[in-house]
C-alpha cells in the first residue's frame, strides 16, 4: 500500500458529572481546612500577645530568649495559617474539578489530589506536635526565662497555646482519615454511577462518527472499543447515517441531509472519473496528464472520507473504458473489480472482455472469468452499489435490463433478473440504491410515474413494488437517491437551457407530490457524477 495521508482530526466531549457522594467528600475536606485556618489565626493572635505583653506578665523584662520563643510562636502559627489556604485552596480544586474524580473509572489523577490533601494533613499533625512541645517548654522553663516568677496569667497563656496544638493536632488526624477514606473507597464513590458495559456499546453505536472520534481523545476504553471489527461493524450496521458525494471535477463535496449542508471535504488534484463506495470507503478513479509521454492515464485510489486517508493502488495501463467497483468478502476483506468490454482506447478495437480482481490485503492482482454477453447501462456515468458482499449495476443484453452482480467471496459475476415491467422500460432512468439493512432498491422512472421495487439481496431475489409516485418532473440519467419511509430523496443536477450553469436540487418525492430544494448552482463546464455515502468507522486497508 502506498501513502496514507491524515486529513481531519476530532475534538472532545466531557465525560458525565459525578454523584453527590464526592461532592459531600471533598466540601468536608473544605470545611476541615477552615477550621484549621480560624485555629492558625486564633493561635497568632495569642502569641501576639505573648510578645506583647510579656512585660506585664513577669514582674521584670524577660531576655532576649524569651522574645525569640514567642517569635517562633508566632511563625509556626504563619506556617500553620498557610497550610490551612493551601488546604483550602486544593479541597476547592477537588471540588471544581470533580468531573476528573469520578467518571466511569476514576483515573490515577484523583489518587494522587487525596494523596496530597493526606500529606498536608501529615505535615500539620507535625506542625502540632512542635507547637506543642514548645508550648511545653514555655510553661516548664518559665522561671529561667524571668528574673522573677511570672503570675499566674503567664501559665494560662501558655496553657491555652498548648491546648491549641492539641486542638489542631486532632484536626490533622482527623483530616488525614478523611483524606484516606478517599483514596481507599474511591471505588465505592462511584459504584452507584457505573454503567454496564453492554450499555455503553449499544448507546456508542448510535452516535454520529464524528462524535466517537472526540470520545476517542477522552476515554482510553472507549478508544479501545472503537477499533474492534466487532463494534465497528455493530455501529455501521446500526447507525446508517447517510450523505450524499458529489463528485465536480477534481473536488468531492458533501451534502449533510440532517444539516441540510452542502460542502467541500477534498480536492484531489486530478479530475476524478467515477467513484463507487463500501461500507464507508470510497473507491476512486482520475484521469491525469502524463507529461513525459504526452498522453492521459488513469489512476485508481481508496479513501476513508471519515478517517481523512487516502491510499493510492498500483496499476499501470489502466484504460479509460475500464469500469471499478470495492466490495469485501465474507471475510471482511476489502477488494477491488477491475472489467472492460474492451480495451478501445489503446488502440485494440477486437479486444476482448477482461476482468481481475486486487486484493487490498495481500496488495496483488489475480484474473477472474467475466462472459461478454452484456453491457454496462450508463456507460461513464456507471452507477454501482455494494450490499453485504457484493456490488451490483444496472446492465442489458439484447434490449433487456437486468442487474449485473459481482460476487466478492465467490469471485464470480452473477445475473439478477429484474420485473418485467422495469426490464422492458427503455432504461431512460433506471438506478439502484442500498435500502435497509440486507436490501437492494431500484427506481424506475416512465414518462411521469416513478416506481421503486425492492429485494433481499442472497441466493434468492423476490423483488416487490414498494412505492409508486405520479405527476412529477423527470429524474436525471442514474442519480443517487435514498428511501424514507414512504418517500424518496433525490439528489439531481440540473444543467440550464444554454449549459452555462449547473444547479444541485434535493427532490423530495411522495405521495403528495414532489418537492425541489436548490442547494448550490455553479458554472457548468462537464457532468457530474453523485452516490449515497454512509459513515463508518471502518479503517482503510
Amino acid at each position: 500500500m502506498v501513502g496514507k495521508i491524515v486529513l481531519e482530526t476530532g475534538d472532545i466531549l466531557s465525560p458525565p458529572k459525578p454523584d453527590e457522594s464526592s461532592r459531600k467528600m471533598v466540601t468536608s475536606e473544605s470545611q476541615a481546612a477552615d477550621d484549621l485556618k480560624a485555629k492558625g489565626d486564633m493561635l497568632k493572635d495569642s502569641s501576639s500577645d505573648l510578645i506583647g505583653n510579656e512585660e506585664s506578665v513577669v514582674s521584670e523584662k524577660p531576655d532576649q530568649s524569651s522574645r525569640k520563643m514567642a517569635t517562633s510562636e508566632s511563625q509556626a502559627a504563619d506556617d500553620l495559617k498557610a497550610k490551612g489556604d493551601m488546604l483550602k485552596d486544593s479541597s476547592s480544586d477537588l471540588i471544581g474539578n470533580e468531573e476528573s474524580v469520578v467518571s466511569e473509572k476514576p483515573d490515577q489523577s484523583s489518587r494522587k489530589m487525596a494523596t496530597s490533601e493526606s500529606q498536608a494533613a501529615d505535615d500539620l499533625k507535625a506542625k502540632g506536635d512542635m507547637l506543642k512541645d514548645s508550648s511545653s517548654d514555655l510553661i516548664g522553663n518559665e522561671e529561667s526565662v524571668v528574673s522573677e516568677k511570672p503570675d499566674q496569667s503567664s501559665r494560662k497563656i501558655a496553657t491555652s497555646e498548648s491546648q491549641a496544638a492539641d486542638d489542631l493536632k486532632a484536626k490533622g488526624d482527623m483530616l488525614k482519615d478523611s483524606s484516606g477514606d478517599l483514596i481507599g473507597n474511591e471505588d465505592s464513590v462511584v459504584s452507584e454511577k457505573n454503567i454496564p458495559q453492554d450499555l455503553i456499546e449499544l448507546i456508542l453505536q448510535r452516535l454520529p462518527v464524528k462524535s466517537i472520534f472526540r470520545f476517542k481523545l477522552t476515554c482510553k476504553d472507549w478508544r479501545s472499543l472503537s477499533t474492534l471489527p466487532r463494534f465497528i461493524y455493530k455501529h455501521l450496521q446500526v447507525s446508517q447515517r447517510r450523505l450524499f458525494l458529489h463528485i465536480r471535477g477534481s473536488q468531492v463535496w458533501q451534502h449533510d441531509l440532517e444539516t441540510a449542508t452542502y460542502s467541500r471535504i477534498q480536492d484531489f488534484g486530478e479530475e476524478i472519473v467515477s467513484i463507487s463506495h463500501c461500507d464507508g470507503l470510497v473507491l476512486l478513479s482520475t484521469s491525469c496528464y502524463e507529461p513525459s509521454t504526452k498522453t492521459l492515464s488513469r489512476r485508481i485510489a481508496i479513501w476513508s472520507c471519515s478517517h481523512g486517508e487516502c491510499a493510492w493502488i498500483p496499476r499501470i495501463g489502466l484504460s479509460f473504458y475500464d469500469f471499478y467497483c470495492l466490495g469485501r468478502d465474507s471475510k471482511k476483506s476489502y477488494k477491488v473489480l477491475r472489467f472492460t468490454h474492451g480495451r478501445h482506447d489503446q488502440g485494440d478495437f477486437e479486444a476482448e472482455a477482461e476482468a481481475e480482481l486486487y486484493d487490498l490485503d495481500s496488495h496483488r492482482w489475480k484474473t477472474v472469468e467475466i462472459i461478454d454477453d452484456w453491457i454496462t447501462h450508463g456507460n461513464g456515468n456507471f452507477g454501482v452499489v455494494s450490499v453485504e458482499t457484493s456490488s451490483y449495476w444496472v446492465a442489458a443484453t439484447e434490449g433487456t435490463y437486468f442487474v449485473q452482480s459481482f460476487d466478492f467471496t465467490a469471485e464470480c459475476f452473477r445475473a439478477i433478473t429484474l420485473p418485467k415491467a422495469v426490464a422492458l422500460s427503455g432504461g431512460k432512468t433506471l438506478a439502484l440504491s442500498p435500502f435497509e439493512h440486507q436490501k437492494l432498491s431500484i427506481l424506475c422512472q416512465i414518462a411521469d410515474k416513478t416506481e421503486l421495487w425492492i429485494t433481499q439481496v442472497g441466493d434468492v431475489v423476490n423483488w416487490e413494488r414498494f412505492l409508486v409516485f405520479r405527476g412529477h418532473q423527470l429524474i436525471p440519467h442514474n442519480p443517487a437517491f435514498l428511501i424514507m419511509e414512504k418517500m424518496v430523496k433525490v439528489f439531481c443536477e440540473e444543467v440550464t437551457v444554454d449549459r452555462s450553469f449547473a444547479k444541485i436540487k434535493i427532490r423530495q418525492i411522495g405521495q403528495g407530490g414532489f418537492e425541489d430544494t436548490q442547494i448550490a448552482q455553479y458554472r457548468f463546464d462537464r457532468p457530474t457524477r453523485s452516490c449515497l455515502y454512509t459513515e463508518s468507522l471502518v479503517p482503510l486497508p
